[in-house]
């Protein structure tokens, strides 16, 4: 196990050795997943899809979406309650 030191910017240094076993490189993307309260990291964004899409299969069902109109219609009902918590707080 490696303990690393978050800055005042909220960034960490990844040491080298955790690099090179996960295959990251200067300008690499990775990603950040929850799962049960935990994150894993995941360099590969096909990989990180995957998985992204695996932990969230079932849910439009479970939410009573049917169609690719009802997920469109929260993603605009999300941005416009964001829209006004970013304008009441500013």
């Amino acid at each position: 196990m490696q303990t690393v030191v978050v800055s005042s910017k909220g960034q960490i240094t990844i040491p080298s050795e955790v690099l090179q076993n996960m295959g990251i490189s200067t300008g690499d993307k990775i990603f950040f997943i929850e799962e049960n309260g935990r994150y894993l990291i995941q360099n590969r964004p096909p990989d990180a899809l995957t998985r992204l899409q695996d932990l969230m299969e079932g849910e439009a069902e479970r939410v009573g979406w049917k169609t690719p109109d009802d997920i469109a219609n929260y993603m605009k009902e999300r941005r416009k309650i964001r829209s006004k918590k970013n304008a009441n707080s500013a």
